[in-house]
């Protein structure tokens, strides 16, 4: 039974890339990588750490998120076998060391015979120490799946949906079990991040079709609750 690892990239030379890989080669057998036409590093970097470095045509991540997520979850699975675990998290979701130590015996070591997929909290670092927690921010509360055992006979699709679409196809997680652990998104942690998301949210959604428009909005909260992680 392999682990493989999936991350969609653009833009990340500057930012967690080198700790995101290092982490995904250390849990996997295997790491995709699918760059969305970065216009830094970003491509060469993933070339040291990565089995495969696949990098799109044009610029999608904005407009047809969901596209991208396909061809990123077909290049992972191409020759994965039944059973094998593909793990999906992006390039600004860390695990904490011991936390990486905690995954990866469970994942190598055959601990989880009756679970189709593995679930997480997830943080959403408004700085190195502390996530977000209030009203409009509250992923830490629910679970989200980002490790899925491969099944070659499922039938998995995608929303079509232009951003927010998910990690993972639907109909591929299964019988979902928590892992414990908390992924640190630190895409949030930085104020210039933030204020670069806003514009992005606003620019690609402005009335919120996609998203929460009250929510992007808070993006810009100069107070926020924050909570130790």
């Amino acid at each position: 039974m392999a682990v493989i690892s999936a991350g969609l990239v653009r833009n990340e030379a500057d930012r967690w890339l080198h700790e995101f890989l290092a982490q995904a080669r250390f849990l996997s057998d295997e790491v995709v990588i699918l760059d969305d036409c970065s216009d830094d590093d970003t491509a060469s970097i993933c070339r040291q750490y990565a089995d495969e470095v696949i990098e799109a045509d044009s610029p999608t991540f904005l407009v047809a998120e969901h596209q991208l997520r396909a061809r990123l979850w077909s290049a992972a699975t191409k020759s994965a076998k039944r059973n094998d675990w593909i793990l999906l998290f992006d390039a600004d979701e860390l695990l904490a060391e011991v936390e990486q130590d905690v995954l990866r015996d469970l994942l190598h070591n055959r601990r989880l015979p009756n679970l189709d997929s593995l679930s997480f909290r997830l943080l959403d670092m408004w700085s190195d120490t502390h996530f977000r927690h209030d009203h409009y921010w509250t992923a830490h509360l629910r679970q989200w799946v980002r490790a899925v055992r491969f099944d070659p006979t499922a039938q998995h699709r995608w929303p079509e949906m232009a951003q927010h679409c998910g990690s993972y196809p639907m109909g591929a997680e299964g019988v979902i079990g928590e892992s414990g652990l908390s992924i640190r998104h630190m895409g949030w942690s930085r104020e210039g991040d933030r204020q670069a998301k806003f514009r992005r949210y606003m620019a690609a959604d402005p009335t919120g079709e996609h998203g929460w428009l009250a929510q992007y909005e808070s993006i810009l909260d100069p107070a926020p609750n924050l909570l130790e992680a």
